[in-house]
């Protein structure tokens, strides 16, 4: 009873839960059940004989339990008692019905067959005369029990989630068809069939180039292409202020620099509000932002768990810009970088509780390079030990224009405004390498050149070597 008195009171309405705790208890220090039953009936003041039940309920779920227990003084003011006392309701039959119902729920079970089971154990239990079963009272119990689960893990995940908001200011109509059943578009169709479908979950893949190379136009092109079908994404913007992260969404659905036309008096606010709700409507508001850094493993897993409960939208595709913004720990960036890909790793292995996600960093790389060097991920910050926890990665470069014909300098380099590079590495299947050169629409839509890239390649003399 001193055990017990941790954690439950023996009042009015939850007498029942407090019998059960103390036969589970009795049971597992290896005192029968008759004995049991009298010890109860003897030490307690004892409702009607309703009790019995919750008392042989106990002692009949707990039969491989019984004498599991040594009997030690339970005196100590640091006990914590276990998790099988914690009860939904005061009914124990009830209660273990509940418990079942939520367990196969979280492993998504489908209903029909949940309701079947736990029909079958409520006419086994009402048959033994634990409970009285209603069929018609069945769906509420079970519906009671799955709202208990969401409200827990809903609680537990705002802990420690990050504070995200809905993007509501996004997205384009694009793209109709989504690969191999479970692949992610990129975006780029070619891309896709070469890459057997797509983005796959539970991978981790790096856009790795220099600024302005098209980094991040990448990435939210990723989650605009896909949220337009359904498919779900978290963007943790650490690198961009959030006006230009949103500034540059409604650029990408409308082809309109919102705040010039605001500032021209070309758009009234009023006006430019209709612009937002219609990318709502657009994106079906499958696209979550954080703006933020500092971040670490458990915040992220949180958010995306947090999102889940409150919205019931999975999260597929995880945008992290830039990867150095996770938590450093003191460390200096290069390490913090290092450590970041492995922790990065297990986020797109372990999120949605082991379902995974597509995770793709957005990467920096050692400033002595040309934005015009295609191999960008030889030269990634942190080198090899960085790109080792990458399953795949894209090398953004830029093209440089024809006109261009002596560079003394970087600044003398003329690049094709509307174009880059993209090489595509796969290290882990047989899709390789596929090089592409992307054309960037007036909205910032992206489309695949079908082209052989080595056009675009200039002959570089001895003089412009040096540079490039």
């Amino acid at each position: 009873m001193k055990w017990i008195d941790r954690n439950k009171t023996y009042r009015d309405g939850e007498k029942n839960v407090y019998i059960h705790a103390l036969a589970c208890a009795l049971n597992r220090c290896g005192v029968s059940l008759e004995d049991c039953i009298r010890l109860i009936d003897e030490n307690l003041p004892t409702p009607d004989r309703i009790w019995i039940s919750s008392v042989k309920g106990a002692y009949f779920r707990g039969q491989a339990e019984h004498n599991s227990f040594q009997v030690k003084d339970i005196g100590a003011q640091d006990f914590i008692a276990p998790a099988y006392i914690a009860n939904y309701t005061d009914d124990v039959a009830a209660n273990d019905l509940m418990r079942i119902t939520a367990t196969l729920y979280s492993y998504k079970v489908p209903i029909n067959e949940i309701l079947d089971t736990v029909s079958k154990i409520g006419n086994y239990y009402n048959d033994k005369g634990y409970i009285v079963l209603r069929r018609s009272n069945l769906r509420e119990m079970m519906n009671n029990a799955v709202r208990v689960l969401q409200t827990n893990i809903a609680n537990n995940a705002a802990k420690n989630s990050l504070q995200y908001v809905a993007a509501e200011d996004m997205a384009m109509s694009i793209l109709d068809t989504m690969g191999v059943e479970g692949a992610i578009s990129t975006g780029l169709p070619i891309l896709d069939e070469e890459m057997f479908g797509g983005m796959v979950k539970g991978n981790f893949y790096a856009v790795v180039g220099m600024g302005e190379s098209f980094k991040s136009v990448l990435a939210q092109y990723i989650c605009f292409v896909n949220a337009v079908k359904g498919v779900v994404s978290l963007y943790i913007n650490s690198e961009m202020s959030a006006n230009q992260y949103y500034e540059r969404l409604i650029f990408m659905v409308f082809g309109i620099d919102l705040r010039k036309e605001i500032e021209s008096g070309r758009l009234s606010k009023s006006t430019a509000a209709s612009f937002i709700k219609q990318v709502q409507e657009i994106t079906k508001g499958n696209i979550f932002v954080v703006n933020s850094s500092g971040h670490d493993k458990t915040s992220v897993l949180s958010t995306i768990d947090h999102i889940k409960a409150t919205t019931g939208k999975t999260v597929q595709i995880l945008i992290s810009d830039g990867l150095s913004q996770w938590s450093w720990n003191g460390q200096q960036e290069v390490m913090a970088t290092i450590n970041n890909s492995f922790v990065g790793k297990e986020v797109a292995k372990e999120a949605n509780g082991g379902e995974g996600v597509a995770h793709i960093a957005l990467v920096h790389v050692s400033g002595e390079i040309k934005r015009y060097t295609r191999n960008t991920g030889d030269f990634i910050r942190g080198g090899k030990k960085v790109l080792a926890n990458f399953d795949a990665y894209f090398c953004t470069s830029r093209l440089i224009h024809p006109d261009t014909n002596e560079m003394v300098n970087e600044d003398d380099v003329k690049y094709i405004d509307g174009k880059f590079y993209v090489r595509y590495v796969d290290k882990r299947s047989r899709t390789g390498t596929v090089n592409l050169i992307v054309n960037v629409g007036g909205s910032l839509k992206l489309e695949v050149e079908e082209c052989n890239p080595n056009m675009y390649e200039l002959r570089i003399n001895k003089k412009q070597q040096q540079y490039g």
